[in-house]
């Protein structure tokens, strides 16, 4: 696909590839000469081996090292992105310096379903991005998800299932593909790293997300699309590489003549002259899923028995290095030695003593990377694990298959070859690692299968289909080159984000905060404002100091505890915030939660007359306890502490905010209020000032009142005396031990 792109138009098109760094002597070659602009090689292997159960404290550290190889793959992502694009992914507001490419035109980033990165990375820089992907999606979500996702995001789950594919994505995309983007290793990197939200699909990103097309480079043919993927999905055949980028890997005469039984004909098939099976199975060894050496010997040893009783022969394809050349090394041993002399004395069969590694007059072995385009037309089939390459390779050489499937999308493969008829029933792991005779009759068994006339002819009718789709490739860069976009600058807020966690509660709700502890104390006091007043369905609240929305959270959850599941609301919320990331947070949460309608956030303080005068009054803002942010820093230090640890009070910040009367609030927004069903009123000092500022007219259609009170310079006895006047019916009750701050109510009924 890049050497395409890059050869398209006469290169109109700049490609960067980035890819690990064990594939440099495979695509250098080839992209190099195609003209693709940089190849970016990552440290990150592009598969790990299986770790050994260890000790808890050396298991401890080897998941440290993950983590830090996690960290330091991120990283170099990012940094090759950046690199290619000319843009950060993150910069603060106001840093005009970060902000270079600005007029990028057109631009995309393609990645593989196992490089989830790029997807969040290429949010963060505002450019599109599409997945191809060899393979169809190679995991599914875990039975509980949707569950889960819909209890956690009731807002954002509803959302995806209202939107259509692409809008920029449905519910049925996050089913299909999406839903690891979701999970939580992302959710702290995208924050903190990226300035992004953690969970993508909210609040602001919305606007810098587009739709991602996926597309699988596999015979439709072979998978046949159903009609309930996503519209943003689509197969194009496969996309095999072209001749001339794989090696020629001479095959000696003698094994072309008396192993391979090749002169004329591409292959033997029969009872009488044999054929010989392609086993490949190194992949799964060399990631410690069947086993280590000794497993490997056993393997080599019952599948050589079962060929032999069969009439079969077989060619074992092994990477260099593994342990299944170990164990081949080990059972051959002298025939390699015989067979190296051999080679020295005939010159006319001299080739590579290091890839042909011997056997007998049943298996020959091979170290190395050998062009399955070469080797499968002169083999009678294929036994191997499942890969879609391999599988696409002997779809497309007309041969049938015996597929032992161990991990990600090689069950698909297995199943489907089975579905179609080129393949029996898959093997199991577990088959191939057993001993006795059963296992050697499973073997027979599939082998036999190979042979049938029938088999045989399924697999180039297959062949036939799959060949007809000789434009994958072009078809796939087509639709490349279609979802191609200018970037999308994200705007100078979004270093709002960077701090913003998101919290599982012990209800199991999730909730947007910048501080976990103070989120967490936020939840576990709801309860205490409900002790003497209730919402009101359909009614109107009014939230003074409404932080990050816990109360409004804690009000629809009283709403809809008798309403059998079905959502009851205030018809009208005003919520009123003044400090930024509180707000930034609220509005995260009312998305999350899909509490959208008939909520107004208002971002400005409340105060008196006098004060509101001046327009504007300087906020203290707490980063590590938001929820204490106040006008009045010296009261709150003096009343929190002796209940509230020092660190919690540190890396204080200084803002101006506008500042206005309840009164001016209501009469600008909504004059023709009615009735107040319930003010709730947690201001952090200020709350008499704010009572001060209610006139007389909208005093007079409250019906409840909640309102946490410092009891400084009494007060708590000057609100309780305020409301009385006001004719409510009050209740005092010490809020927080310890800290002075008192809750009163005030009812009419």
């Amino acid at each position: 696909l890049a050497a395409s792109l890059a050869k398209r138009g006469g290169g109109r098109t700049t490609v960067y590839f980035v890819t690990n760094r064990e594939h440099k002597t495979l695509v250098e070659g080839p992209l190099t000469s195609a003209g693709v602009r940089s190849i970016e090689y990552l440290s990150l292997p592009p598969a790990t081996p299986a770790a050994p159960v260890k000790p808890p404290d050396e298991q401890d550290a080897h998941d440290q090292q993950r983590i830090l190889g996690d960290e330091r793959h991120r990283e170099e992502c990012i940094c090759a992105l950046e690199a290619a694009f000319g843009v950060v992914c993150f910069h603060s507001a106001g840093d005009h310096s970060l902000r270079r490419g600005d007029e990028l035109g057109g631009a995309l980033v393609v990645i593989n379903l196992f490089a989830l990165e790029g997807w969040h990375i290429a949010e963060a820089l505002g450019i599109p991005v599409a997945v191809a992907s060899p393979t169809v999606v190679p995991y599914t979500p875990p039975s509980s998800f949707a569950k889960r996702f819909r209890r956690a995001y009731p807002g954002l789950y509803q959302s995806l299932i209202d939107r259509e594919d692409g809008t920029p994505a449905s519910w049925r995309e996050v089913e299909h593909w999406l839903w690891p983007v979701f999970t939580e290793r992302w959710g702290r990197w995208r924050s903190e790293r990226l300035g992004l939200n953690e969970v993508p699909f909210l609040t602001g990103g919305v606007t810098t997300q587009r739709p991602t097309q996926l597309i699988y480079g596999c015979s439709p043919s072979v998978i046949q699309v159903p009609g309930y993927w996503p519209d943003t999905v689509q197969a194009c055949g496969s996309w095999l590489p072209p001749d001339d980028w794989e090696p020629d890997v001479r095959v000696p005469a003698r094994l072309m003549q008396d192993f391979f039984n090749v002169s004329g004909e591409a292959r033997n098939v029969g009872s009488g002259g044999g054929g010989v099976v392609a086993i490949t199975l190194s992949t799964v060894f060399d990631m410690g899923l069947l086993g280590g050496a000794d497993e490997a010997k056993h393997i080599i040893d019952i599948v050589a028995s079962a060929l032999k009783t069969c009439g079969l022969r077989g060619i074992f394809i092994m990477s260099k290095d593994s342990c299944l050349e170990a164990a081949w090394n080990s059972l051959y041993q002298d025939v390699k030695k015989a067979a190296k002399k051999r080679k020295l004395d005939d010159a006319d069969d001299a080739c590579d003593d290091e890839t042909w590694v011997g056997g007998d007059g049943t298996v020959q072995g091979y170290v190395g990377s050998i062009p399955f385009q070469q080797l499968f037309p002169m083999c009678l089939g294929a036994l191997h694990h499942g890969g879609s390459g391999t599988t696409a390779a002997a779809l497309r050489a007309g041969i049938p298959q015996i597929i032992c499937p161990c991990v990600f999308d090689q069950f698909f493969w297995a199943e489907r070859m089975s579905w179609l008829g080129v393949s029996p029933a898959p093997l199991k792991a577990s088959d191939l690692t057993r001993s006795g005779a059963s296992m050697e009759r499973t073997l027979c068994t599939a082998f036999a299968f190979l042979s049938r006339p029938e088999t045989q002819e399924d697999a180039r009718n297959l062949q036939t289909s799959v060949r007809s789709e000789h434009e994958s490739v072009d078809t796939a860069v087509d639709v490349l080159e279609s979802v191609v976009g200018v970037r999308i600058l994200r705007p100078e807020c979004s270093s709002h984000n960077q701090g913003v966690k998101i919290l599982e509660l012990p209800n199991g709700w999730r909730v947007a905060c910048t501080s976990k502890v103070e989120a967490l104390y936020l939840f576990n006091e709801m309860d205490a404002y409900f002790r003497h007043v209730s919402p009101v369905a359909d009614g109107v609240i009014i939230d003074v100091g409404a932080n990050i929305g816990m109360f409004l959270l804690a009000a629809n959850a009283w709403l809809g505890r008798d309403a059998g599941g079905i959502p009851r609301r205030a018809r009208t919320y005003l919520a009123i915030e003044p400090m930024g990331m509180n707000a930034a947070c609220f509005t995260q949460n009312v998305a999350i939660h899909g509490a959208a309608v008939g909520v107004e956030l208002h971002r400005c303080g409340m105060t008196n007359e006098a004060n509101a005068r001046k327009g504007r009054m300087d906020f203290t803002y707490y980063p590590h306890m938001p929820g204490n942010s106040t006008a009045y820093p010296d009261e709150k230090i003096s009343l929190q502490q002796s209940s509230m640890k020092r660190e919690f009070l540190e890396g204080a910040e200084v803002f101006s905010c506008p500042v206005l009367t309840l009164t001016a609030l209501l009469d600008q927004f909504h004059p023709g209020l009615e009735k107040i069903d319930l003010v709730k009123l947690d201001v952090e000092g200020a709350e008499l000032e704010v009572l001060q500022g209610l006139s007389d007219k909208w005093w007079t259609i409250i019906t409840q009142i909640v309102v946490e009170v410092h009891d400084v310079n009494n007060r708590v006895q000057t609100v309780e005396m305020l409301l009385r006047a006001k004719c409510f019916n009050t209740t005092v009750e010490l809020h927080e031990s310890g800290s002075n701050a008192w809750l009163v109510w005030g009812s009419r009924w």
